[in-house]
């Protein structure tokens, strides 16, 4: 199998498919795995038909800065083995990873028909890679869902871990436009608890092999206005079919491939399930150290030291980041809390905007993004107000998190 041709997902195995990208290889991944589940399960769940243009041919691209007269000719006699309706999504080789997913930072387009529509589409995709440094570009050609009655996004973990499977979908003419706009927000949300219970209160996990067995007691969110959790009946079974199936295969997914999964699916009308992308859901990683009786930390594993030049906040909102300094000061009676500018909106959502509910959190391609960007990083103290008097807007410092001990330094920004 040469490398510089546009490959069908049907002709790689573990070792090639990441030949196009971060994308690609997830899908293969998950292929793999939905053809054990159909024959284990009976299910009929499917990764529509695809094909790559591998990241090697990225390079051309990056030469002449467009795709090639060549590229678009063949990308079209292979659109139309697709059914002459696909989807252009990007398949960087750093994307869709178990660290960084780079979610919602390359481009994907939707419904290209035409060749001028296909000459548009790869070239925007190619031209996203530039949003990242050291990107290389893979393009995925995909075979569109027409006439979708479902179209969403599953994540197997809620935003902290809680025991909760998120969904946040779309029906009938909304569908295409969840998958495809980084912003789109006319959403549902359902949820179904990850635990099941049965008559003996014996705990398993939710999945597809009890998804039919009616011993086992359900637990839901039919939406986002439910206040608590509720029993599933017969009739929610009936009702909720595709969403319990999409929810049991995510949660299916998330042990037998080692990492939280972020899921998009597409229902068609005849209701077959088709999964088009799954990549690793990357939940935060934090430690929280209580320092002493005075002071506490919370702080990224990657950033123990943090340093920069200080400005003084009066409020803890999840506004933008540009908004503030590099290091930001609160003061609150003898309380002081110390932010990175990447931190001052997540210690507003977990500390003073936080419930049960599953749905709180970021989601979808925009909090991705900021999730897997922050930082994390808050010092408080109590009792030590008179440590920070003598530190002044413009100063320069660096906070130990570890020690929570800090000094300025003579350097500006």
């Amino acid at each position: 199998m040469a490398d510089n041709t546009i490959i069908s997902l049907n002709d790689v195995n573990a070792n090639t498919a990441n030949i196009g990208g971060g994308k690609f290889a997830g899908l293969y991944q998950l292929k793999t795995q939905l053809q054990k589940y159909n024959a284990q399960y009976k299910m009929n769940f499917v990764v529509p038909d695809t094909f790559v243009i591998p990241v090697s041919r990225f390079d051309d691209y990056k030469k002449y800065a467009s795709v090639s007269e060549d590229l678009i000719n063949s990308a079209m006699f292979y659109a139309d083995k697709l059914g002459g309706n696909v989807a252009v999504r990007s398949s960087a080789d750093i994307e869709d990873k178990k660290r960084k997913t780079y979610s919602g930072q390359f481009e994907s387009v939707l419904n290209v028909k035409t060749r001028d529509q296909m000459a548009t589409a790869l070239n925007t995709v190619y031209a996203s890679a530039a949003k990242v440094p050291n990107a290389k570009m893979g393009v995925i050609l995909q075979s569109m869902v027409s006439e979708s009655q479902m179209a969403g996004v599953v994540y197997s973990e809620t935003f902290l871990g809680g025991p909760f499977i998120v969904m946040h979908y779309v029906q009938n003419d909304f569908a295409d436009k969840l998958l495809s706009d980084k912003h789109f927000s006319g959403f549902h949300r359902f949820a179904t608890s990850k635990p099941v219970f049965d008559k003996n209160h014996d705990i398993t996990r939710f999945n597809l092999s009890n998804i039919d067995t009616p011993e086992y007691n359900m637990m839901f969110y039919p939406n986002a206005h439910t206040g608590s959790p509720q029993r599933v009946s017969a009739q929610d079974r009936e009702i909720y079919r595709n969403h319990f199936l999409i929810s049991a295969l995510c949660s299916e997914l998330e042990p037998d491939l080692g990492h939280p999964v972020d899921m998009e699916f597409v229902v068609s009308k005849d209701n077959k399930i088709n999964i088009v992308q799954q990549r690793p859901y990357c939940l935060p990683e934090f430690y929280e150290i209580q320092i002493d009786e005075h002071t506490k930390s919370v702080f990224s594993p990657e950033k123990p030291i943090i340093e920069g030049c200080v400005g003084f906040i009066d409020r803890i909102n999840p506004v933008p980041t540009r908004e503030y300094n590099d290091i930001n000061i609160w003061k609150s009676g003898e309380s002081v809390h110390v932010f990175t500018k990447n931190s001052v909106g997540v210690k507003f959502k977990f500390e003073f905007d936080w419930s049960n509910s599953p749905f709180d959190g970021l989601y979808g391609h925009h909090g991705n993004m900021l999730r897997e960007n922050l930082d994390f990083t808050v010092l408080e103290t109590w009792g030590r107000r008179a440590d920070f008097e003598n530190i002044k807007p413009g100063d320069y410092i660096r906070v130990n998190m570890l020690t929570g001990k800090f000094n300025v330094i003579a350097k500006t920004r």
